[in-house]
């Protein structure tokens, strides 16, 4: 209710939280204002949350008042750099809690880092900075859905993004400290895999501009991905198209990424139309899937390659 009114214009909206005694119904409030809902960690002995003001995750013992900011010691940021919006930019996010609530792992841009909820030990960069040196993106693949705390006791599987080439894979972050062992990255677009109950399977979709997210099994190592679905199969009827990622340098020297969507028997002598689409930032859609359909307020590439067009998004 105090922020009722506020929260008319202003985005996200605001919250205080309190703990509550389940024996005694006693509350206590411990944020005040807050845009990021705070949580409480797998084991309940931590509340925590990102405080957007202060673009920092802080942590509190449920059993005392005090309140640590956890993320000190980063060097980098941890709020979202390109946010362009009129309003405070939110965080990278987190990779959750480590067993018994021993840790909490933050994301920055590039990497994942190790934090102590008791403000004892610095953070540290589980990934060592690979991330950082090789312009890759890491972040934690959640492979079981009823996990709720991270073993860094054993291998653990992590997503990775290549900021300048779009290019996509898999990283295993071993348990001795060190960068992450590259396992698969390719100029695709892959999904976070889930793992086989009772095998050492992976079940994930891989796809491109051109080809469909059909269903994968892959190996743990992903040495042996295999397709196991073939669900468009009417799209071999149809002319398509390509996607290519181009650079240029704008007019006040920044370096810019878009790109080039040209029909399947492009012809580098011949004119075509064009069209330009342009929002906010979308080169990272350079492989997604372009599935021919009505939307609202976007166009379709796919649906104009077919058809002779070019399709420039910058």
């Amino acid at each position: 209710e105090p922020y009722r009114q506020l929260i008319s214009w202003d985005w996200p909206r605001y919250y205080d939280a309190y703990l509550v005694d389940m024996s005694t119904g006693q509350t206590r409030q411990f944020a005040t204002k807050q845009q990021h809902r705070p949580a409480l960690s797998p084991e309940a002995q931590y509340a925590f949350w990102y405080d957007r003001d202060d673009r920092a995750w802080f942590a509190m013992d449920v059993k005392k008042p005090e309140v640590r900011k956890i993320s000190t010691g980063i060097p980098h940021p941890l709020h979202n750099e390109d946010h362009d919006m009129p309003s405070t930019p939110g965080s990278y996010g987190s990779s959750g809690w480590t067993k018994g609530d021993k840790g909490f792992l933050i994301n920055d841009r590039h990497d994942i880092w190790l934090a102590d909820p008791k403000g004892k030990a610095r953070p540290r960069n589980l990934t060592a900075g690979a991330g950082r040196a090789d312009s890759l993106r890491f972040r934690y693949v959640r492979l079981n859905t009823d996990e709720r705390s991270r073993d860094l006791g054993k291998p653990v599987l992590l997503s990775a993004f290549n900021y300048k080439t779009k290019a996509a894979g898999f990283y295993r972050l071993n348990s001795k400290q060190g960068p992450p062992e590259r396992l698969v990255m390719e100029d695709r677009r892959f999904t976070n895999p889930k793992k086989a109950k009772n095998a050492d399977r992976f079940l994930l979709t891989r796809s491109t501009f051109e080809e469909f997210p059909d269903l994968c099994i892959s190996d743990p190592d992903f040495k042996s991905v295999r397709k196991v679905t073939d669900v468009n199969p009417q799209q071999k009827d149809y002319l398509w198209g390509s996607s290519e990622l181009v650079e240029w340098s704008s007019l006040d020297g920044v370096r810019l990424q878009g790109i080039l969507y040209k029909p399947e028997n492009f012809d580098p002598n011949k004119k075509y139309p064009m069209i330009v689409y342009f929002y906010e930032r979308l080169s990272r859609i350079l492989h997604w899937y372009s599935r021919p359909r009505a939307i609202r307020s976007v166009i379709v590439p796919s649906f104009y390659t077919s058809r002779d067009y070019l399709v420039f998004i910058p």
